[in-house]
């Protein structure tokens, strides 16, 4: 329990609620359907890769920037956190969530907000008019075979309201819950190996990855779910609109995505030279984890002391 009574951890606990808060707020505010302009998928996931690189780039150092209680849940199967801190981060994330949506929510007109692009499976995607005009002429009689004027908003909400049926895709929930958990288990593994500092080669910067996995998955899974990754992202919107249709699948998904990610990377594809008393004591909280700077010179050590290009020359591993 010495991490209640520790300032890093405080800071730390705040840093996943600004994050989290950020990252939803910009993240949902990238899907809303101005008429002006109708978002498209890059430009969505790009806004949602953009908006983790730039929180892990800037408050990684302090918390490790999870942003995500799948990435929490995560870390705590890899024993890289205590129990304590796991919850408070959870915790966190999850209002820091719901603050970002209701925040947008409150600065965003009543006919732009809809329903905060919350997830549900069989996601419609975003179609700009003029991108559609000539398969509505030809597929769709009635006044849209004439020319639509596209800067009439009225076009936009008679192009979404007569074509709504065609373009929603008819996945299942336990499509949705299967690509979520594919989807969040390339983020968790990203996310470990990038951040993995027993690596000897030079890994590149974590943030770039981190927001390029979280990119790659939104460019797939925004046709089935609107893609979630990451339950928080998922609750926000729903608490605020009152939306829970399916809800269960945007934590069952993820969830277990990010355990199967942790198993495999933390003790099938590389795990780490610990033993079970030294992985019980992370757990518990017994070792002072929110001291940075010595956990880094003790990683550092750990890996020079392990690692095969320390040997002399001429020594076998």
């Amino acid at each position: 329990m010495w991490e209640l009574r520790s300032i890093a951890f405080s800071r730390a606990v705040f840093a996943e609620f600004l994050a989290t808060l950020l990252f939803v707020f910009f993240g949902l505010g990238s899907a809303l359907n101005w008429p002006q302009a109708l978002p498209s998928v890059l430009q969505i996931a790009m806004a949602f890769g953009l908006g983790i690189g730039t929180l892990v780039q800037a408050l990684g150092h302090v918390s490790g920037a999870h942003i995500n209680p799948a990435v929490t849940v995560a870390c705590l199967v890899g024993c890289h956190v205590s129990f304590l801190r796991a919850t408070f981060y959870v915790a966190a994330q999850l209002l820091g969530a719901v603050a970002g949506a209701a925040l947008l929510h409150e600065i965003t007109p009543a006919d732009i907000r809809g329903d905060l692009a919350v997830n549900a499976p069989g996601q419609q995607v975003p179609l700009l008019c003029l991108s559609l005009q000539y398969f509505l002429a030809s597929s769709i009689p009635g006044p849209l075979d004439k020319s639509p004027d596209v800067s009439d908003k009225s076009c936009t909400i008679s192009v979404a309201t007569r074509v709504s049926a065609q373009l929603s895709n008819s996945t299942t929930a336990g499509q949705a819950v299967t690509v979520e958990l594919f989807l969040t288990l390339q983020l968790v593994l990203c996310i470990f190996a990038s951040t993995d500092e027993r690596r000897g080669e030079n890994p590149g910067t974590p943030a770039l990855s981190i927001g390029f996995s979280v990119a790659l998955g939104h460019l797939l899974g925004i046709h089935y779910t609107g893609c979630s990754m990451n339950p928080a992202r998922s609750l926000a919107p729903a608490v605020v609109t009152g939306k829970f249709d399916d809800h269960w699948g945007f934590w069952i998904g993820p969830l277990v995505g990010a355990i199967l990610g942790s198993l495999l990377y933390n003790y099938v594809l590389f795990p780490p030279a610990k033993s079970l008393s030294e992985r019980l004591a992370v757990l518990k909280g017994l070792e002072p984890d929110t001291d940075w700077e010595e956990r880094e010179v003790r990683r550092r050590q750990s890996v020079e002391l392990h690692s095969p290009q320390s040997l002399p020359r001429g020594t076998k591993a």
